[in-house]
């Protein structure tokens, strides 16, 4: 079956129809001839609907090989569509009927051949076509897609390429899946980002090509963060002469000028390309690439043997006479008197005679030995699977059936966009109907063309991969991404390099530079590096601050480890000032690094530095204000309120913590420093980390750091009101505002390093905020410790709480110095009291002693515990209730470590087991009903009774001594095994009332009461004798 010797002349010769069997496809077809039309559909469709493509394409072209080549592939390519179409369904219900038609009947020239090739896409629509593919050229092609696109028919071109085609104004349902020339655009932007070059500069002829190009390189460049640093048009037709020249030296003279972007064809391609060679240009520093099909190198050789022997002839004297009246002709018509008569004058030529370069021929392999770059349409596809399916296929057809066919070499692009032409046609019908709901409908409303404003070229983005690649369309018809040859021109000969496929770049070579070179140019000009360093006078200031501030931690480390008998605080020991002290240098290290000039060492030191520092810094200070906030309010603590096991405990728990995600953090990101264009001529190096862990690790190290600045932060704030009259807790103001500081300087330096713009802003701003923050954080923490250690030398405190000082016990003592006399017996009372110097005098030494007598003042009387006579009802009777003032925590069963301790006012009433504590600070209290007491701490230096509550808290109390603790333990159970009779009134002797739900008694045995007594006497007697020795006694 022949289709090109069919009898062009249009008239009926109906009958005319021939059965053939595809072998390949198992496909039977009929092929019928009438009107000038040849109709090709299955032989036994059975009940489908018919589904009428037309093929426009000019079959009887005979003058033009390529064209000829390109409707015998394409046809055949299409043909093979339908038959896989078409057996494989895969549009449900329906099948495909294509309608050749000729565009080029006869060999007819202007007005004559456009009118036919309108009259034959008319003849399309009017067999019902749905679809059309076609034309070849670009001009006819805009002809059919007009009048298809007014009726909203869908038409798609394998080899149209003119930009005017996306046009949605009057193309709207025209597509293409040949790659257009704005492709050469991306395929130039991924070599640019391979080389990693950030700015380009754009070289553009004046004309229809140059400015649409040029313009849609400029819009993906900007997407793509490549910036454009300059465009200059130059060979507009309406230009003169003399100003093609000037137009290229205007781009190249800006030495920011260096990857440049030559937008042209042909003549003005090659006159841009000599013009630069003649410059100097074409150099170590400048690299040139074509969008668009480069010349040939024999071309390009060519036009500089002609340039040189000009240059030649003016070395030699001669010049040309006509030279101004030149100067002023146009380039269009010069160029085309030129390629007519030869007469006329290039603009290459012009530039040859007016060169100022003229003593120095151009070295075509010198100056085109590499850095030239290009792309060209076609690529091998081999090893791509549709592909290689099509390639596979097409080597197997009946050549008499698929002209063209039967040889796989001779599967080119072409076939395969031919190919995709009709597959992505149909696969956008089969996307209609397989998702409607009632298919036979939609159907036939695709048949008569009811659904055309559904068939822009979007609805044709299946997402199928044809055999030239991804189908996807733009809202314009053209292809999103494109197949290109990577091309270089190497010691004068244009070598392929890589390829780009589906717009992913592959060099398979390495590029070639000017004089042969294989290192990439940097693409930049001359810059200059802006990181400080140690050389401006602010890292100075910076620097010298940061080496002061560690001369200063590793003085206060030497100076408190020499005196550290001498320390008074209770809160600070030795081991925490050193680790407080080693956080510190740790930062300062960091800003040390993190001011120098940017390496690859300073990018592992800086985060390991700053955040092991400030982890010890925070942890250390958390922990002490954390337990300054547990404990300040218990006049029973005897130890440091923060021990070295503590201490380690909290650092070593942050520290790993923070290591473990540095070890894994560190080696498993790319680590390298990067170069950060700040302008054309400045950038400033900083440090990348890329790996697909990076921006989590970094937010767990930033997690940690930030929880405990903010649990610094919140007990600061709760510790504030801590009296300054207790020297044990005085370092607490100067850590809390040590921690005010650090979390000011952190606010500020996190928000200026993440959002400022400017790189010294962000540099310098940061620097000093670190800085600012340890330094005045070390000087308020240590200063004071060093003044009171060094300056006042103050004698070594006895910080054990709960006790009186010998000396002041002495001063209080005044009567000869002997041992206080022993206790006697009677209702035992207990007092606290504070001197001047706010020392905690025992309870039972101050009873023993007699302390509170009237020439004492500022020691005063506080009942511990008491028997009270209390009135319930119409009777009086005789219960038990104690009072006592003594350190109370009201601890969450579930959060146990949030509460402090606070001295309350206690009232306890263990015959009904509940008992009420007031705050001697707030005044608040509440009452608490338990369930019994228990022992959880009768160690040396702790005394702690646990009083379990009905709810979800529970009470802990401290006592002073073993006995007390025994003995407030019996008084809180000594009814638990009871039920608790129900109260309804319960008042103190002194009007004090108190409420309960019933209106039963409170009945108390006065042997009970008088064992309490005997118990309370016996182990103050015991205390005393424990105090002072048998001498005391005996005395």
């Amino acid at each position: 079956m022949s289709f090109l010797h069919d009898d062009p002349v249009n008239h009926t010769n109906v009958g005319r129809i021939a059965y053939y069997t595809d072998q390949v496809h198992d496909y039977e077809f009929r092929v019928e001839h009438k009107n000038g039309s040849t109709v090709i559909s299955p032989r036994d469709p059975g009940q489908r609907t018919e589904l009428k493509i037309g093929i426009l394409l000019p079959f009887h072209q005979t003058s033009d090989n390529v064209t000829r080549e390109l409707t015998i592939s394409g046809t055949s390519a299409i043909r093979m569509a339908a038959a896989e179409i078409n057996t494989q369904q895969r549009i449900p219900g329906a099948y495909v009927t294509l309608i050749e038609k000729d565009s080029f009947p006869q060999a007819l020239e202007g007005q004559e051949a456009i009118t036919q090739a309108v009259v034959s896409a008319i003849s399309l629509v009017q067999q019902g076509v749905i679809g059309v593919i076609g034309d070849i050229s670009s001009s006819w092609t805009a002809l059919s897609a007009l009048i298809t696109s007014t009726l909203e028919i869908p038409q798609c071109s394998f080899t149209a390429i003119a930009s005017s085609l996306a046009d949605r104004s009057q193309y709207s349902y025209f597509y293409r899946t040949i790659p257009t020339d704005l492709l050469y655009a991306d395929a130039a932007l991924s070599f640019v980002a391979s080389q990693g070059w950030p700015y380009i500069s754009l070289l553009y002829s004046n004309d229809d090509y140059g400015n649409q190009l040029s313009q849609y390189a400029v819009m993906k460049a900007k997407s793509q963060g490549i910036l454009v640093n300059g465009y200059q048009s130059f060979y507009g037709e309406s230009d003169p002469l003399h100003q093609v020249s000037d137009d290229i030296e205007e781009l190249l003279s800006n030495p920011n000028s260096r990857i440049v972007f030559v937008v042209a064809q042909d003549e003005a391609m090659t006159t841009a390309l000599v013009a630069a060679a003649n410059k100097g240009y074409m150099n170590s520093d400048h690299v040139w690439i074509s969008l668009g099909p480069l010349p040939d190198t024999t071309t390009i050789q060519s036009s500089i043997d002609g340039f040189n022997a000009i240059l030649q002839s003016r070395q030699q004297g001669q010049t040309h006479q006509q030279l101004d009246w030149y100067a002023n002709s146009d380039v269009a018509s010069e160029s085309l008197q030129s390629n007519q008569t030869g007469n006329s004058m290039r603009a290459i030529d012009y530039i040859a005679w007016t060169t100022q370069e003229y003593q120095h021929p151009i070295d075509y392999p010198t100056a085109f030995s590499g850095g030239v770059f290009s792309f060209a349409l076609g690529i091998n596809l081999t090893g791509y699977g549709p592909f290689d399916q099509l390639q596979h296929t097409w080597s197997q057809l009946d050549p008499q059936l698929y002209p063209s066919a039967g040889n796989a070499s001779r599967a080119s692009s072409n076939v395969a966009m031919a190919y995709s032409c009709l597959w992505s046609m149909a696969d956008g019908f089969r996307k209609i109907v397989s998702g409607s709901s009632n298919m036979t409908q939609m159907l036939n409303q695709l048949v008569t063309r009811q659904l055309g404003d559904g068939f822009t070229p979007t609805a044709f983005n299946t997402g199928d991969n044809g055999p030239d690649g991804p189908m996807i369309f733009n809202e314009n018809g053209d292809r999103a991404v494109g197949n290109f040859r990577v091309l270089n021109i190497q010691h004068g000969q244009e070598t392929q390099i890589g390829t780009i496929f589906a717009g992913k770049i592959n060099l398979t070579e390495t590029p070639v530079y000017y004089g042969g070179s294989l290192m990439v140019p940097t693409g930049l000009p001359a810059k200059t590096c802006i990181n400080p360093g140690y050389h401006t006078p602010i890292s100075l200031v910076i620097v010298a601050f940061t080496a002061f501030g560690v001369f200063m931690a590793l003085l206060a480390a030497l100076l408190i480890t020499i005196r550290r008998r001498h320390l008074v605080s209770n809160i600070s020991s030795l081991l925490s000032c050193l680790l407080e002290l080693l956080g510190f240098i740790f930062i300062y290290t960091s800003v040390f690094f993190f001011s120098a000039d940017r390496t690859l060492m300073d990018c592992f030191i800086i985060p390991i530095s700053f955040h092991i520092g400030y982890t010890l810094l925070l942890g250390c200070l958390s922990l002490k204000l954390y337990r300054i906030y547990a404990v300040h309010n218990n006049i029973y603590l005897k130890k440091p309120i923060v021990t070295d096991r503590q201490l380690l405990r909290v650092c070593f728990g942050g520290l790993m913590i923070t290591g473990i995600a540095l070890v894994i953090w560190l080696p498993a990101t790319e680590v390298q420093t990067l170069s950060v264009p700040v302008t054309l001529t400045t950038y400033f190096v900083r440090c990348d980390y890329e790996g697909g862990v990076h921006s989590m690790l970094v937010a767990l190290i930033t997690l940690v750091a930030a929880l405990f600045l903010a649990t610094a932060v919140m007990l600061a704030i709760r510790t504030r009101a801590i009296p300054k009259n207790k020297p044990k807790y005085a370092e607490c103001r100067h850590i809390s505002l040590a921690i005010y500081n650090i979390f000011f300087s952190s606010l500020i330096g996190f928000t200026v390093f993440h959002s400022a713009t400017d790189y010294f802003t962000r540099h310098y701003l940061s620097a000093s905020m670190i800085v600012w923050g340890a330094t005045f954080s070390l000087l308020i923490l240590y200063l004071p410790k060093l003044h009171t250690i060094y300056i006042k030398e103050r004698a070594r405190k006895n910080v054990t709480t709960g006790r009186m000082s010998n000396t002041r016990w002495n001063n209080i003592n005044n009567h000869g110095g002997g041992p206080p006399p022993p206790p006697s017996p009677g209702p035992p009372r207990a007092f606290t009291s504070t001197t001047g110097g706010g020392d905690i005098i025992s309870i039972n030494r101050m009873l023993a002693s007699g302390a509170f007598s009237s020439n004492m003042p500022g020691l005063t009387e506080q009942k511990v515990h008491q028997h009270h006579r209390l009135a319930a009802g119409e009777y009086g009777v005789d219960s038990e209730a104690y009072e006592a003032h003594m350190p109370v925590q009201v601890v969450y069963r579930y959060f146990p470590h949030l509460s402090a301790w606070d001295m309350k006012h206690i009232v306890l009433f263990p015959r009904v087991r509940y008992f009420s504590f007031v705050s001697e600070k707030s005044h608040k209290g509440c009452v608490f009903h338990y369930k019994e007491a228990v022992i959880i701490s009768s160690s040396g230096d702790e005394h702690i009774i646990k009083v379990r509550g009905n709810g979800r808290s529970d009470v802990l109390i401290q006592v002073a001594r073993q006995q007390e603790l025994e003995l407030w333990c019996a008084r809180f159970n000594s009814y638990c095994r009871q039920d608790p009779p129900p109260m309804q009134s319960v008042a103190t002797t002194t009007g004090t009332s108190l409420t309960t739900t019933s209106a039963s008694q409170l009945i108390i045995s006065d042997s009970i009461e008088q064992q309490h007594k005997k118990d309370d006497y016996s182990w103050m007697l015991e205390s005393y004798h424990e105090e002072y020795g048998s001498a005391s006694s005996s005395g």
